[in-house]
């Protein structure tokens, strides 16, 4: 038997009388893929808090040195990590990153047991609302929005903000093309900042299109065990495609 914890990974031989230290750190999720063989296997793939994801296999009573997985398809900076495997499809698999202070880094997904990954585009919003920063003497806020028809044709842009603060105002921030394209994609996030208003001051927007936030306590991705190209993705809220990707269907009323 083997489990994962918040200080590590950790094998039973004994019923769970006794428990040894295969790996040390965060371990927030683990799958594993049994290969009948011969020689009969077992590959752990875990994610690790801000580590990324690391891999075992047993070989007997033997496991192999941990290595880390490398892949362009994984964002450069996250926290948890949620593992989701098809039950019988065992070398499919998807890992879904969060940032830090809650939200979604990125998707991925492995047909071949985490040789190769491939990015999955997480559900994203049809337009974006965004507060900025505190700001001003009376430390107010403003929001800026971008339509849907802006992110479906992306293009540089400049927007204004709505109107706060004493007397009351407004900022504008510029986006060039590729900040319109990353946003669009649904593949990062774009922090700007307006221009001042007469008294000098300016507020800072972190612009996404990303829906999910949640996610620091509330992480999960679960595979059909039968298709997989049919995975639940969710937080607070619960979203479902039968792609392996984009679009998403919001089901966070589903019921069963």
């Amino acid at each position: 038997m083997v489990l994962s914890s918040s200080n590590g990974v950790y094998e039973t031989v004994d019923g769970g009388v006794n428990w040894t230290l295969l790996h040390a750190g965060s371990a927030s999720s683990m799958v594993m893929i049994v290969n009948a063989g011969p020689p009969a296997t077992i590959q752990l793939i875990v994610g690790y808090y801000g580590s990324g994801l690391w891999t075992s296999t047993r070989n007997g009573t033997t496991w192999s040195t941990w290595t880390q997985i490398a892949s362009a398809a994984f964002p450069t900076s996250f926290g948890r990590i949620a593992l989701g495997q098809s039950k019988n499809n065992p070398q499919n698999i998807y890992a879904a990153f969060s940032f830090f202070d809650g939200g979604i880094a990125g998707i991925v997904k492995t047909s071949n047991g985490g040789l190769a990954w491939s990015p999955v585009t997480p559900p994203l919003s049809d337009s974006i609302d965004t507060t900025s920063t505190f700001g001003g003497a009376d430390n107010h806020t403003h929001t800026v929005h971008i339509p849907q028809a802006d992110l479906a044709a992306p293009a540089a842009h400049t927007y204004t903000t709505s109107s706060a603060g004493t007397p009351a105002h407004t900022h504008t921030i510029s986006l060039t093309l590729a900040e319109m394209q990353l946003l669009a994609a649904g593949s990062g996030s774009v922090t700007k900042i307006t221009n001042p208003d007469a008294t000098g001051h300016q507020h800072f927007f972190t612009l996404d299109r990303r829906i999910s936030r949640q996610t620091w306590y509330n992480f999960h991705i679960s595979v059909h065990p039968n298709d997989p190209n049919t995975v639940y993705y969710g937080e607070t809220a619960l979203w479902k495609t039968t792609t392996g990707n984009a679009p998403w269907t919001d089901s966070t009323c589903l019921c069963f």
